[in-house]
């Protein structure tokens, strides 16, 4: 099994020799906290490509297959899309009403 001790312990000698201990503490928080935020992102990618990949099968298509190797950058590509897309919101339109409506659905 894989063990990451020998890396935790260079870690908090290094951050603790470095820093006062609630701050090396909080800095210890911090990188795991970051460390766990990046395994979630990256396994929504993973699975969100799989399911294209198994779906694209079912339908009898290529599925995603343009964007980087074999289409593994797709869903990236996508995430980026949706990060950079502005919202609209009509200048007639109730800004409150108009913006809590998707959040009804």
């Amino acid at each position: 099994m894989i063990s990451f001790e020998h890396i935790n312990a260079a870690t908090q000698t290094w951050l603790f020799g470095h820093l006062p201990s609630p701050a090396a503490l909080l800095m210890e928080f911090v990188i795991v906290g970051i460390l766990v935020l990046t395994l979630f992102a990256v396994l929504g990618l993973v699975l969100v490509f799989m399911e294209r990949k198994v779906s694209a099968y079912m339908q009898i298509r290529v599925g995603p297959n343009r964007v980087g190797f074999r289409g593994t950058a797709q869903t990236l590509a996508d995430t980026i899309k949706l990060v950079v897309k502005e919202g609209l919101t009509p200048d007639s339109a109730d800004k409150f009403l108009f913006n809590l409506a998707p959040l009804s659905s």
